[in-house]
């Protein structure tokens, strides 16, 4: 889990293939905003509307760069645009913060208030927030100075450019003194130009709050809980559940062979889970033959086929058992999946994830089938097809469709 667009940038740049930047997922540390404006009306304070405050808040320490905010302050001052500077909050390097604000000699219009458990009241009664940062993961601090409705001035930093919507909603200034700088001069000398970021901020609406965070995490828990309870199932049990959608015991597994073809899915399973030479290996084999002949499946052990097999009807299935079948496919009543035994393509077909065979269709020779393709009944398919296609026909057409499945293909594990 990472904080931030940029951070999760940075993960998937690193990631080595598309199933490991799927597994990065972004969210946002969760932010009560009633909480927040609760608190900023809580402590009524008298701040001198006479010049522009500025405020910034965090905990002190060089990666806040407190020091160059101090130097700019200085120097604005020096130039003769009066105005009020308040630090808020405390670190191990407020002590040299606080030295340097007396080396600069602006102890009279630099506060520096120390620790609070209550920030929001100096948010309240300020007229800009800076964030003066070298470097951040995700300056949650930002969204609290937009729930108070503040004019935003930030270094640009990770973030902030996500936060700010690209500057829209406050100011993004070069991450350096000089720009920090030329942002507070342009708050002080035309203040007005941060009128229209007050107003992007009234039709905004906060990508997270507690609720939607909460939400959010959960889900991620549910997902992974999912996943482990999927580690610790059978193949058996996978492939019930595609029919079922819920994780069975043996018992309900027993009781659901009264289906033919859940019954021979159960001990094509069984067949492969034992080596062929062994004991138990060799009686799988034999009920399996046994059930080949009386459902009318030609289906081998022999044959590689992912998690989440799923046989729609039973009766003459013919599977050759070279061919290679991956995750959460559905084969109906009818299909043929054949060798070729000429020409260019002499060989087996390779069939992809969620792939969705209708009734009667042939698949025959070397030939790959994508992730996410329906093949329609009577389908006639001796051509590779690409990725989220559905194929009809005799001879088959192709079209593109990334819902291909979608509604066909249930319960996925």
């Amino acid at each position: 889990m990472v904080i931030s667009q940029h951070i999760q940038k940075d993960f998937e740049s690193l990631a080595k293939n598309e199933d490991e930047k799927s597994r990065i997922v972004r969210v946002y540390n969760p932010l009560d905003t009633e909480e927040i404006l609760q608190k900023a009306g809580r402590e009524k304070q008298e701040v001198s509307n006479a010049v522009p405050v500025f405020v910034s808040v965090g905990t002190v320490f060089p990666q806040k760069r407190f020091d160059r905010l101090l130097k700019v302050h200085q120097k604005l001052l020096e130039e003769g645009f009066n105005h009020q500077l308040k630090i808020v909050g405390d670190g191990y390097d407020f002590e040299n913060i606080k030295k340097l604000k007396s080396d600069l000699g602006v102890v009279d219009t630099a506060d520096m208030t120390g620790f609070t458990d209550n920030p929001y009241p100096h948010f309240r009664n300020a007229d800009f927030f800076v964030l003066s940062s070298r470097y951040e993961g995700f300056p949650t601090v930002l969204f609290e100075a937009i729930t108070l409705k503040k004019k935003i001035i930030a270094t640009e930093v990770s973030g902030v450019s996500e936060m700010l919507e690209n500057g829209k909603l406050g100011l993004i200034v070069e991450n350096s003194e000089q720009g920090i700088y030329d942002g507070m001069k342009k708050a002080l000398e035309n203040p007005e130009s941060f009128d229209k970021y007050l107003e992007n901020m009234k039709g905004y609406q906060m990508p997270f709050t507690l609720e939607k965070s909460v939400q959010h995490i959960q889900k991620i828990i549910d997902n992974l809980y999912f996943c482990l309870m999927q580690s610790n199932h059978t193949s058996i049990q996978k492939d019930f559940y595609r029919e079922s959608g819920n994780w069975l015991s043996p018992l309900q597994i027993w009781a659901k062979c009264i289906n033919p073809n859940l019954h021979f899915i159960y001990i094509l399973r069984k067949t492969q889970h034992y080596r062929k030479n062994s004991v138990l290996g060799m009686f799988w084999r034999l009920v399996l033959r046994h059930h080949q002949i009386k459902y009318g499946f030609q289906i081998y052990p022999e044959t590689q086929i992912g998690e989440g097999f799923y046989l729609g009807h039973w009766g003459n299935v013919v599977i050759n058992p070279k061919a290679k079948i991956g995750k959460n496919c559905n084969i109906a009543q009818g299909v043929s999946i054949a060798q070729a035994n000429r020409g260019k393509n002499e060989g087996v077909p390779v069939i992809g994830d969620e792939v969705w065979i209708g009734p009667n269709a042939v698949l025959v020779g070397k030939i790959s089938i994508g992730n996410n393709v329906l093949i329609a009944p009577n389908a006639y398919v001796n051509f590779d097809i690409p990725d989220h296609s559905v194929v009809i026909g005799n001879p088959a057409s192709i079209s593109s469709n990334t819902n291909a499945t979608m509604g066909y293909i249930n319960n996925k594990i």
